[in-house]
């Protein structure tokens, strides 16, 4: 087995060609690189849908298991998420719950009470939408009040069993895009 050093110099010395006919003189002026002028890569299209609000002005989405993963580095910034519409507001249609890319996540995107109206049609639809990320701290009192209020709305029976939350993430929406699931 020759060592790879020796096996080196024994490839080179086969070699057809001059390796010194292959370079360039002192004196030569060095070839330019041909000049590949790549495109910029085009911006994606818009999604398309029924549209609610401002126009996204997004192009990127964050996955909403990455906005509950650290909270805290979101908070307070704009972002833009996607996700099956599993809930929305009945009274006002002022909010909807987005589910996340993770079992048992979701993200509920509120908007202005009348600036915004999400139709009920949207559960079950999908949606890209877009606002600014907020971490929200509940005292006791509230996270309850929380609880009662979405329990009156959606006619169920107060949860009692589960902890209260201390704190909820929420998106204050200002543009969303709803459409059939594809």
């Amino acid at each position: 087995m020759l060592a790879p050093l020796a096996l080196a110099l024994v490839l080179a010395a086969c070699s057809e060609t001059d390796p010194a006919a292959d370079a360039p003189s002192a004196d030569a002026p060095a070839a330019e690189a041909p000049a590949t002028a790549e495109p910029a890569p085009a911006a994606p299209a818009p999604p398309t849908g029924d549209v609610y609000g401002e126009p996204l002005t997004l192009t990127e989405s964050t996955p909403i298991s990455t906005l509950l993963a650290d909270i805290d580095a979101y908070d307070g910034k704009k972002v833009r998420v996607e996700g099956l519409v599993t809930e929305v507001c009945a009274k006002r249609g002022c909010w909807m719950s987005i589910a996340g890319d993770q079992p048992f996540q979701e993200l509920r995107f509120k908007v202005e009470d009348g600036v915004i109206t999400i139709p009920l049609e949207a559960k079950g639809r999908y949606a890209v939408a877009e606002g600014t990320c907020r971490k929200v701290a509940l005292s006791p009192e509230d996270a309850m009040a929380m609880r009662e209020h979405e329990a009156e709305e959606q006619g169920k029976p107060v949860d009692t069993t589960t902890p209260l939350p201390t704190f909820v993430v929420k998106l204050e929406g200002t543009g969303a895009v709803i459409r059939d699931r594809s």
